[in-house]
């Protein structure tokens, strides 16, 4: 099965076995709550549908969280993701939130802060890149 398809399938996955001798079963099938369609589309498409109405951010963020429960944690375990942001939901909620932007750079780390802070959003700066959400 190529990637794609099996990305397309939705990521509902379960693998069992692959130890010195012993076969690799894997099972995916269509998931209700991550049609890959959206996720396949691309940002462009997706802003589209958002503003259309036909997808809030918080639908967006937990279809893409699924699939990386689905293929990242579970299935496959592919462990391509390094962390998850815990707040995603809640700034895809577009409930109060803040995050730390940090750059060796002043000047680089403002601009990332100007273009991710909004409304609900809301980010500092600091030339301290340890220990920061953005580094």
């Amino acid at each position: 099965m190529e990637r794609r398809d099996f990305v397309r399938m939705g990521v509902a996955g379960t693998v069992s076995g692959s130890v010195a001798g012993t076969s690799m079963l894997a099972h995916a099938a269509p998931s209700k709550t991550a049609p890959a369609a959206i996720l396949e589309a691309g940002v462009h498409a997706q802003g589209q549908a958002m503003r259309a109405g036909k997808l809030t951010a918080h639908e967006l963020a937990s279809r893409y969280l699924a699939r990386i429960a689905a293929i990242d944690r579970a299935g496959p375990r592919l462990r391509s993701v390094i962390e998850i942001n815990p707040d995603a939901l809640e700034i895809a909620r577009e409930q109060p939130t803040a995050a730390v932007i940090s750059s060796r750079s002043q000047e680089t780390a403002e601009i990332v802060a100007r273009a991710a802070r909004n409304s609900y959003f809301r980010t500092f700066v600091n030339t301290d890149v340890i220990g920061t959400e953005f580094g």
